[in-house]
């Protein structure tokens, strides 16, 4: 390389960084800046701003009304009609046992009759008769199963049968184990 190469490289460089310090410069504040009107700029910066967002906020209102108000009619509407269903099966269930013999009939002979085409007369019969028995026990509340004492296996041991015979059949039957009788 030569010096004449050199030299334009450093000037090269020396341009590059001379323009690095130019754009990198801090900027001079003005000092004779009005206070009055900058206050004023920036009070219609905030009113247009609070406008802005006051009109924002309406149109987001406006959206949320116009979708809000007929989901809320209908499930006002929805309320109603269960309400409505939920009093009328209440006065049904109420007033079951009027009508019991006909719902215990009906039980027996759907279930039976279906049955009895599928599967034969004898299944059928004994089907429907289940289906007016359990029919009748939900209709009036009959849950015998739950009044029902609690079962007890019964002793069978030699001592708890002879303990619960009369004294006079005792005497007569033959001794067992340790508690025989000594004579």
């Amino acid at each position: 390389m030569s010096s004449d190469d050199n030299k334009n490289t450093n000037s090269a460089a020396s341009t590059t960084s001379g323009s690095e310090d130019k754009s990198f410069s801090m900027p001079s504040i003005p000092t004779d800046v009005d206070m009055s009107s900058f206050r004023q700029g920036l009070s219609k910066g905030i009113h247009s701003l609070v406008q802005g967002t006051n009109a924002a906020l309406a149109q987001l209102q406006t959206a949320t009304k116009s979708v809000q108000q007929p989901v809320s009619t209908a499930i006002a509407h929805t309320e109603d009609i269960c309400t409505q269903v939920a009093t009328q099966t209440r006065v049904a269930y109420e007033r079951r046992h009027e009508f019991g013999p006909y719902y215990v009939a009906g039980a027996t002979v759907t279930v039976g009759s279906i049955t009895a085409l599928r599967r034969g007369k004898i299944p059928g019969v004994t089907l429907g008769v289940l289906a007016g028995g359990f029919t009748y026990l939900a209709l009036y509340n009959m849950e015998p199963w739950l009044d029902a004492p609690d079962f007890t296996w019964p002793s069978f041991s030699a001592k708890d049968l002879t303990d619960k015979l009369p004294k006079e059949l005792t005497d007569k039957l033959p001794s067992f184990g340790s508690d025989s009788k000594k004579d």
